[in-house]
């Protein structure tokens, strides 16, 4: 049997047709068709043109990009895929030996590991005709751990791959999410309840501690105003110190003598201190705000506040007691020490008068550190009595 095998090359500008005969035919003859040669350097040249533009979309960045054709194995079953086309970025990214990958099979370019991720999902891109796109782990013993973006789409009996390698965002993402997780363990374990708000004083997050301190749960109060964990009453004041503190330089607190206080969600108030920071974000300037429940360093205060004042008033009693105590012998002793100084229970010498004088004056001296400690607790227990006099200014 003979059959003849005519073609075209873009070569032949000439339009000339070559004729092959087959294995064992006779030799093939050669003519000229310049009828038919206009149309077919057309078609030759669109070819050229578009195989040019395929190739330079192909090699133009920096994706992996191959076709590959299934290989099945004699019961029809897909168990490998063969390279058609791979670009020269693609031919990078596997060892020298196989620099040429037109021919290949996958399973002789990338590792085992690859392999058992790869094969499955080509195959059902290429039997379901249904593109996909997904980011892949990829661990090879031979190759360096790497996170690849695949758009794998259907061609034929095979598919196209555009691979890119996303491993350096996957690590930042990774180093993102840890710090992230070592922020939120940090604000977790923090003693106050922790409440992080925007400039409009929406809420962001909050930690386990203002749950328990405020009686909400995180899904109540994130994106609402923090204005639900104040009374009316402080309202207005600090919205406006939020406004103002945004520009402020050092961090400092807003509970520093200030009678501030917080509401629960059942309606409850009690004391607060808290203290605003501010944290600088790509998205804008939040604040965090440390809230401590300090009803009992009040109620301790109070107690001491009372006992000092019950010191006070013991204080006082006693020196307006003693004070009592130690007038009335004194008294007495003034008295009778002006006697014998005027003479009138006997004659005195010179040097007795002298000695009775030192005795009146060391008395009137101790009367008055008397009186003044009197008066003193007087004033301590709120009993001073005043006397207005008038007097003449210069």
């Amino acid at each position: 049997a003979y059959f003849r095998l005519r073609y075209w090359t873009p070569a032949e500008a000439s339009g000339v047709a070559t004729e092959r005969s087959g294995a064992g035919m006779k030799p093939g003859r050669t003519s000229r068709r310049a009828a038919a040669s206009a149309p077919v350097r057309r078609v030759a040249s669109a070819l050229e043109a578009s195989e040019a533009r395929f190739r330079a979309a192909a090699e133009g960045g920096r994706n992996e990009f191959c076709i590959l054709d299934a290989v099945r194995d004699a019961s029809g079953r897909v168990s490998d895929f063969s390279y058609v086309y791979a670009n020269s970025y693609s031919r990078t990214r596997v060892p020298s030996e196989h620099s040429d990958l037109t021919g290949k099979r996958l399973s002789e370019v990338q590792a085992l590991a690859a392999i058992g991720e790869l094969i499955p999902r080509l195959t059902s891109v290429m039997e379901s005709g249904r593109p996909l796109d997904e980011e892949l782990y990829v661990a090879a013993p031979s190759q360096p751990e790497a996170w690849l973006h695949l758009q794998i789409v259907p061609l034929g009996a095979g598919v196209a791959i555009t691979s890119r390698d996303i491993t350096p965002r996957k690590s930042a993402e990774e180093a993102l999410r840890r710090a992230e997780e070592r922020f939120r363990g940090l604000l977790e374990a923090a003693p106050d309840a922790m409440v992080i708000v925007d400039d409009c004083g929406a809420i962001q997050l909050v930690n386990a501690q203002t749950e328990r301190l405020f009686g909400y749960t995180r899904a109540e109060l994130i994106g609402r105003s923090a204005d639900v964990l104040v009374p009316e009453r402080y309202r207005n004041r600090e919205a406006a110190r939020h406004g103002g503190y945004l520009e402020a330089e050092p961090p400092r607190g807003t509970g520093s003598g200030l009678d501030l206080h917080g509401l629960r969600k059942n309606g409850t108030e009690f004391p607060a201190e808290i203290n605003l920071s501010p944290i600088d974000t790509p998205a804008g300037t939040l604040i965090s705000a440390a809230v401590r429940d300090i009803s009992e360093r009040k109620r301790l205060e109070e107690l001491r506040r009372r006992s000092l004042e019950d010191a006070n008033r013991l204080k006082s009693e006693f020196l307006a007691n003693m004070s009592h105590e130690l007038r009335t012998p004194l008294n007495a002793i003034i008295g009778f020490a002006k006697l014998m100084h005027c003479g009138r229970v006997g004659t005195v010498s010179d040097e007795q008068r002298e000695y009775l004088g030192d005795i009146l004056t060391s008395s009137h001296h101790l009367l008055q550190l008397i009186n003044e400690v009197l008066d003193l607790s007087k004033v301590e227990a709120g009993h001073m009595e005043f006397f207005p006099e008038p007097i003449d200014l210069p």
